[in-house]
């Protein structure tokens, strides 16, 4: 029997809460999708067409042991006691409070064979070193993904050698002009994007191709979290990389989250967009519906837009405030954009 800490063994494990949902979306029913396996030395998911393992191992044990994953988590947050002993039988996993009267959980061992599901890595396959702040630049990239599922070859994060790069079904476009490391294009699919977000920074990847459209990658985080996920073989438009730098700023606004708010009071829920105008040398925004009214707000330098007006997206203005707090607006490519950097964000404007 051993004694453990548990809401802290219950917070590593929640490591792996997003992991979990990630396979049981592919089979529900199916008992090793929704189970960890402890190991000797390591703890490891194993899901349809990806692993995840955990160095060292959360629980210490002596054989594989198979075990629910959410019924384990819950037992252990739950606990109404600091320490919980920890009793492995033939078929059982039994988790007693540390107290003479606290309740006992105990759940089925799963007897499994997952060994078909491990996936190993070609002979040659070496994981090299990526830059700095990676995991931060997937994140970063996926504000411009689109959340749309069926939008399949646009749901996630295109890792491209030279660039990060994401692009929605409504005109935006995320680039990160920096290395990747990576030799074969793919796309990271988003629900990858936010477990990686979790897991501690990336220090070092590899991949190999799997053939027709698939591609595994395989993640190292300096936590001592091990990913081996599927991804798809893309290729990037090039176009995308000349467009991003031909932009060029003809005004600069600065936009903030309050100032959002005060425009969406006046603006149709159908469409939700503001228009951009110019009067006497000041740039106002403007939102104005027939049956709620308008709202003007003075938001900087109207230089540059002479008496032509804009409209703007409400949504990517939403945006762009939380973003940067500005914006700048390309009037020959009609884009709202901002750039910082290696980091472009762009979109189209109405």
């Amino acid at each position: 029997m051993e004694k453990l800490r548990a809401k802290l063994v219950a917070k590593q494990l929640s490591k792996f809460a997003k992991i979990s949902k990630q396979a049981q979306s592919f089979a529900a029913d199916h008992p090793l999708w929704s189970s960890i396996i402890f190991e000797k030395d390591r703890t490891r998911y194993v899901g349809w067409r990806f692993q995840v393992e955990c160095h060292p191992p959360i629980i210490k044990v002596d054989e594989p042991v198979i075990v629910n994953f959410d019924r384990l988590l819950r037992s252990l947050s739950v606990a109404g006691t600091d320490y919980v002993n920890l009793e492995i039988t033939k078929d059982r996993v039994i988790i007693h409070e540390d107290d003479v009267e606290g309740a006992t959980f105990e759940l089925i061992r799963l007897d499994a064979d997952y060994s078909n599901f491990i996936i190993e890595p070609p002979e040659g396959v070496e994981p090299h070193p990526v830059h700095k702040g990676f995991k931060e630049d997937v994140q970063w990239a996926t504000i411009a993904c689109t959340k749309d599922r069926m939008d399949y070859m646009k749901y996630g994060v295109i890792l491209d050698k030279y660039a990060m790069i994401a692009m929605d079904s409504e005109s935006a476009v995320a680039y990160i002009d920096k290395p990747t490391g990576i030799e074969l294009p793919v796309l990271l699919h988003l629900p990858w994007c936010q477990i990686i977000a979790q897991l501690g920074e990336v220090v070092q990847i590899s991949q190999w191709d799997e053939g027709e459209q698939n591609a595994y990658l395989y993640i190292l985080t300096e936590d001592g979290f091990n990913l081996t996920i599927p991804t798809l073989k893309v290729y990037p438009n090039p176009s995308v990389e000349s467009y991003i730098k031909s932009l060029e700023a003809h005004m600069h606004l600065f936009i903030d989250p309050l100032t959002v708010k005060q425009l969406d009071i006046t603006t149709d829920d159908a469409y939700k967009f503001v228009t951009l105008t110019t009067e006497d040398g000041v740039a106002y925004m403007e939102s104005t519906s027939k049956t709620k009214g308008s709202t003007s707000v003075s938001i900087g330098d109207g230089e540059g837009l002479d008496e032509d007006s804009v409209t703007i997206s409400l949504p990517f203005l939403t945006k762009m405030a939380k973003l940067a707090g500005q914006i700048s607006i390309d009037l020959d490519n009609m884009v709202g954009f901002y750039t910082k950097n290696e980091y472009t964000y762009a979109f189209g404007l109405g």
